[in-house]
């Protein structure tokens, strides 16, 4: 069974904060926690650049619960913060400044192309120079 709720970015600097929030009522309209956010590529590439010029930078952690290092690019893949762990994923048919929450009781994947994004090779890259 899939929910699906979709909601806007108003401002990039605060989109952890708007992520937080639409999970919460996400959670009061269905019962359930949502368990994937899917943003077009440019999106979920300002959560990025935000959260890398962030005092929030911090927060950010590896698989192994390391922070990055100073000037140390980085791609998220999942936002955690109690009581929510959702996992990123890639959906070009979303308009820009746009994301959807879903839950899915299936996150198996069926076997599906999941898109990805590419690894980052420098700042430039990441802010489009």
């Amino acid at each position: 069974m899939t929910f699906k709720k979709t909601f806007n970015i108003k401002s990039w600097f605060d989109w952890d904060d708007i992520v937080f929030n639409a999970l919460e009522v996400f959670e009061a309209t269905y019962n359930l926690q949502a368990n994937i956010l899917q943003a077009n590529e440019h999106t979920l590439s300002q959560f990025e650049l935000i959260a890398m010029i962030s005092p929030k930078r911090e927060n950010a952690k590896n698989a192994f619960g390391q922070s990055p290092k100073k000037n140390e690019l980085f791609r998220l893949s999942s936002f955690q913060s109690h009581p929510y762990d959702i996992d990123f994923a890639v959906n070009d048919k979303i308009i820009d400044k746009t994301f959807e929450l879903v839950y899915d009781d299936d996150t198996e994947w069926d076997g599906a192309e999941i898109s990805v994004p590419s690894p980052i090779n420098n700042y430039d890259e990441l802010i489009g120079v």
